[in-house]
């Protein structure tokens, strides 16, 4: 006998045999497919929770992280505040405090005939009735500058003016150094 099989069924019969055979395979194939998807699914169950879980952890940091930061904004946002009040209490006192060239106008205001002034030395305290200004000069008569140094102590912003006795040795031409004493406020 040879190796040819001969077919001898009718064309139909073929066909109908040729459908059932692909149909049960692809029977198999499909039940092959189903249970490598189960398989696959069943493998990637603790990747999904070990994912689902790190996303969980990082949240909480994340929320954690969040607060902890609000926490030091709102701590450096408090110590802003401080600094900025303390510099408004600064900037405060310093309006209320002389300032050397309202001084410089205020003492230059006083009449001073006869007198001539040719050095000023300003010296501000922390204490607001202890600034000190010293006028250097030279005076023509005692008289002028017994004048002036009366002019100088009657201020309101002065305090005390004090002048050397050794200042009346001459009549003429007396070099003088005043000093003054007080807050300097007009």
């Amino acid at each position: 006998m040879t190796a040819d099989l001969t077919n001898l069924l009718p064309p139909h019969r073929k066909r109908f045999l040729m459908r059932d055979y692909v149909f049960r395979l692809s029977v198999v194939a499909l039940w092959l497919l189903i249970l490598l998807v189960m398989i696959h699914t069943l493998l990637l169950v603790p990747s999904y929770l070990y994912a689902h879980q790190q996303i969980r952890d990082h949240e909480q940091q994340l929320a954690t992280l969040q607060a902890a930061q609000s926490t030091a904004t709102e701590q450096e946002l408090k110590g802003r505040i401080a600094a900025l009040g303390t510099k408004a209490k600064q900037l405060t006192a310093l309006g209320k405090q002389a300032t050397a060239s309202g001084a410089l106008r205020a003492v230059l205001a006083a009449p001073r005939t006869g007198v001539r002034v040719h050095g000023i030395t300003y010296t501000p305290s922390a204490k607001p009735e202890e600034h000190k200004m010293a006028l250097h000069g030279v005076a023509s008569t005692r008289e002028s500058l017994q004048q002036y140094l009366a002019a100088l102590d009657a201020l309101p912003f002065v305090a005390k003016a004090e002048l050397p006795i050794s200042a009346y040795a001459k009549e003429r031409d007396i070099g003088f150094t005043i000093t003054l004493t007080g807050n300097f406020m007009p």
